[in-house]
This record gives structure tokens, sequence and C-alpha cells, in this order.
């Protein structure tokens, strides 16, 4: 009985809390449109508590049977509508499930069950999911009402006493129910939702399973049920743009927009909705049809030509600091007053150089004197106007720029500008074919002791050569290249053939040939020219590089 008491306590509260939340049915004039009308179709399970469990409240799966429904729901809001549903099913129980019954019987039932119920039922995020149009949303949801059941148990006494005889006498197959309960709701579509719900059934009778006053007629039977509902909104009109907003109550149809206009977008959020907004994408006050005035000039700033910097209309919103009738944005000297033909800046002497790059302000020259009148610096013969190269004497096949050494290219593309050469060379002279096969002779004709680093006398001739072929080339350097063949330790080697790059380079510079235009490096037993199995490749491969190229 207590526990009929506690649910008939909470279902009061609860109806309490729904009626005070019907003032949120006042706010349906600035909520989006909402589907009024839903279906909706259940299946899950029943599960009877009542005398014919010990202990009570067991969810023993020989009291679960399959339970089905469908339901017709009004929406007075977002969050709350009023259900009217239909449940069927068929209880059963069966004392034999159940060990600790305190007494030797076996009694079990089946009845029918049908109950069409009227629910008011709450949905706690309702709100959220019509805020802005509509917004898939996972909201839990609580209800209770009133109902009325039709039951018709077929009780079966067996291996016991006879029921009391007011028990055999009953005729009693229906009765008021109070439902209670909740779920959690599922958005699957605008249009379609999966609620996840559970909830007790509380009759006003005791012989849902055919028997009271035999075992306890203080508590009355009761049932709770769970499964899954599938509902179907229905209601709403046509809405082309999908904003939530029928088309019948949406001015701007054919363009998501907000519930507050009527449907009509207002992009920059002024309050001025975007048809009447000028400026639909910027911010900006009612008396300006919505467009920005940045600066206050009066001037919107689509118009103003200085959206930022006050200014005068007859400038288009722009400042002109100076008063020479320039704006300052296009004024190279927004303080000192100039010509329009000098973007505003002064030219004192009229050279067309403005003053502030004139190196002559007061006497008019040329743009190539920077200003100055036409000179001849360098004294070759040739004006500052024309000469490439004005503080240096040169020749006027370029410009007035110098060829120092006369070999037809001129010194600021001439590699060796003392040194004649040719001009596809980039003026350096070219290494005559006879030095070239000195060069070469030199790679095998330098010798060395066994193992060291000392030349042999037969050595001296061809580095001689060598020398005399630098000096011709003083625009030249040589780069020095030793190698070893692949006898004895690679690291030894390595070392050889450094040494004897090296030994080589000192000898040049002992001949008078410049440190700095000499570099010798060692690479030990690598790029072999001839195969290392015979006396002879490996004689080949025992030598030194001499590579000349421009500095």
């Amino acid at each position: 009985m207590k526990s009929r008491i506690t649910l008939l306590t909470v279902a009061v509260l609860f109806l309490a809390t729904g009626l005070f939340a019907q003032e949120e049915m006042m706010e349906n004039t600035s909520t989006p449109n909402f589907r009024k009308f839903s279906v909706g179709v259940f299946g899950g399970f029943a599960n009877y508590q009542g005398d014919l469990v010990k202990p009570a409240y067991s969810l023993n799966g020989g009291n679960n049977s399959f339970g089905y429904g469908v339901n017709l729901k009004y929406n007075f809001s977002p969050s709350l509508g009023l259900k009217l549903g239909y449940f069927g099913s068929t209880l059963t129980g069966d004392e034999t499930n159940f060990e600790d019954r305190g007494y030797d019987r076996s009694y079990n039932f089946e009845s029918p069950l049908t109950e069409v119920s009227l629910n008011l039922e709450w949905d706690l995020l309702g709100k959220r999911r019509y805020k802005n149009g509509f917004a898939k949303t996972i909201s839990p949801y609580l209800f209770a009402g009133l109902g009325f059941a039709s039951f018709s148990p077929e009780v079966n006494f067996i291996n016991g006493d006879r029921p009391e005889q007011e028990d055999m006498n009953n005729t009693e197959t229906s009765g008021l129910t109070i439902p209670i309960g909740g779920g959690l709701r599922f958005d699957l579509s605008e249009m379609i939702h999966a609620d996840l719900e559970f909830g007790f059934r509380t009759p006003t009778s005791d012989y849902l399973d055919g028997i009271s006053t035999s075992a306890d007629p203080e508590d009355n039977d009761w049932y709770s049920y769970g499964g899954i509902n599938l509902g179907f909104r229905l209601g709403a009109g046509k809405d082309t743009d999908g904003d939530g907003i029928v088309d019948k109550k949406d001015e701007c149809p054919t363009v998501p927009g907000l519930a507050d206009f009527n449907g009509c977008p207002d992009r920059d959020g002024d309050g001025i909705v975007d048809k009447r907004d000028n400026c639909p994408d910027v911010a900006g006050p009612v008396d300006l049809k919505g467009c920005p005035d940045s600066d206050g000039d009066g001037i919107i700033d689509i118009e103003d030509q200085c959206p930022n910097v006050a200014g005068g209309a007859a400038l288009k919103g722009c400042p002109d600091t100076d008063g020479d009738g320039v704006i300052d944005m296009e004024d190279t000297c927004p303080n000192t007053p100039g010509l329009r033909s000098m973007s505003g800046c002064p030219d004192s002497d009229g050279d067309g150089i403005v003053d502030a790059e004139d190196k002559c302000p007061n006497e008019a020259g040329t743009s190539l004197m920077g200003g100055c009148p036409d000179k001849d610096t360098d004294g070759d013969g040739i004006s500052d106007s024309k000469d490439a190269c004005p503080k240096v004497a040169g020749v006027g096949q370029f410009q007035g720029c110098p060829d120092t050494d006369g070999d037809g290219v001129q010194d600021s593309k001439d590699k060796c500008r003392t040194t004649a050469g040719s001009p596809s060379n980039n003026g350096c002279p070219v290494i005559k074919a006879e030095d070239r096969r000195i060069l070469n002779l030199a790679v095998q004709n330098v010798r060395f002791e066994t193992s060291r680093a000392t030349l042999k006398n037969e050595s001296y001739p061809i580095l001689d050569q060598v020398v005399d072929i630098l000096k011709r080339y003083p625009d030249y350097n040589v780069k020095i290249r030793g190698y070893t063949d692949d006898r004895g330790n690679a690291a030894a080697n390595q070392t050889l053939s450094e040494n004897r790059a090296r030994t080589c380079a000192n000898y040049l510079i002992s001949k008078g040939i410049s440190s700095r235009r000499i570099a010798s490096q060692g690479y030990g037993e690598t790029n072999p020219v001839a195969t290392n199995d015979t006396p002879e490749g490996r004689r080949m491969n025992r030598r030194v590089e001499f590579d000349l190229n421009l500095r």
C-alpha cells in the first residue's frame, strides 16, 4: 500500500510541475513552428507484479510478456504535450518461479490486458530542439496521467487449498490506472524520433491476477513496462527553406531565417532584417538603414572613402589637412600644400621633381640628375644623364661604363678585368688546347716515392710546366686532387693522398704561385680510373689531377 501511495504522490507532484510549465505555451508566438501532432507505435515488454510474485518487485523472466501500443499526442509547446495511448499485452504469473513463497501451493494465471490512458508528457529539453529552426536533440522526458484498463484473468489453482470464496466469485475485469514513467528521446530527423521508454501502471484493482483475499488484499496488483516507441511528428506545413517556420507564416519562405523576424534572416544581427537592411552583412543603426558610420561624420561607411577618419561631404568623407584640395589618403605630403599633379607635394623649381626628392629644389634639373642640371662628373665625354656609370670614366660602347682590359667586355660583366679575354668566356682568356694537354700529362707524370709523399726528380719538369701555365693565366685558380690505388690500409691511403696533393701545392707556391690560388685535397682509394687488379691499372690510379677554374 505504501508503494502505491508513493507512486501516487510522485504522479501528483509531476502533474503539478507540468501544469506550472504550461506558461511556456504562452511563448509559442516566438517559438519556430514545431509539429503540434505526433503519432507513435510501441513495442516492448510488460512485467506483472502482484500476489503471485514472491518476493515483491521481482523482474523474473517468467513475469515478462510482450507489450505493444499506439499513441497520439498533441503538443501544447515544444516541451509540454498531452498523449492519448493504447497499450496491450497478456500478463502472466506463476508462483512456481519463486522458491521463497512462504506456503505450499502453485497458482498461476494468464490475463489479456488492454489499457487506454491520457498522459501529460514533459520533454525536458524540448525548447532546445526548436531554438533556431530545428536541431536534432537527445532529451529525457517524464509523464504521468490517468488510464482505464480492461483485463480477464484465467487462474489455475494447483497444488494448494482452494482460494477464498470471494476470489472464486470475483467478476472484476477493469479499473482505473495511474501511469507514471519516463524515457530518453532520440531525434532521427525532424519528423521521426525513437524513444527508449519505461513506466509503471498502478491500477485501482487487486484482481489483475484473479486473486486478492487469498493472498495480499492490502496491496493492489500493478505492472511495469518498457520498450521502444517510434514516433512520427505531424501537423506542420511546407517549409521550403528548412528554417522550421512553415511557408504560410514565413515572410521569407525561400531563405532560412529566424523566428523573431517571422522567418527572415538578419545576417549581421543588428535587429534589421536583411531585406530592409542596406548593409545586411555589417551591423549598423536603424536611422542609417542598417549601415555603419564608423567615424561618425554622417556618411555611411560604404559611401565614405575614409570610413575610419571623419571628413567632409565635399571630399566624400575624407579629410584634407593642408587644404590643397587633395585628400590626405591620396596626399603624399598631407601637411604641406602642393600640386594635385604631384600627389599633393610641392615642386618649387617646376622641374617635375617634388622638393622632397629634388637635390636642387630651387634649380630646375633632370630626373636622371636627381633634380639638378645635367653634368659630366667623370669627364668621359658622356653627360651624367646618359652615363650608366656617371662617377667612373668609361666608353660610349657601354654607355659610359669602363672596359679596363679593352677586350670588349665591360668591367661589370668581366671576370678578368685586367686581362684581355674572350666575350664567350666572360672576358677571361680561354685555356689553350696545348696547355690543357700538359695538365692532362701531369696526371700520370707526377711521381712519388713508394708509399711516401716525396716527389721523384722526374716530376719536377712537368710541375714547372704547370707553374708556367698558372703564370700565363693569372685569373685562374688550381684545384689539386690526390688519389691512390687500393693496396694497403684505406685510412693510410687517404692520408697519403692528402699529403701528396699538399706536396704538389707546396711546390707550386715555392715557384711563386700565390697560395690563395691553390687548393688541395686527397681522396684516397676513391674514384679509380682503371682496375686495381693489374699493375698498370694501379699505376694509373696513383695520380694527382690539376683542375684550373676561374676565380
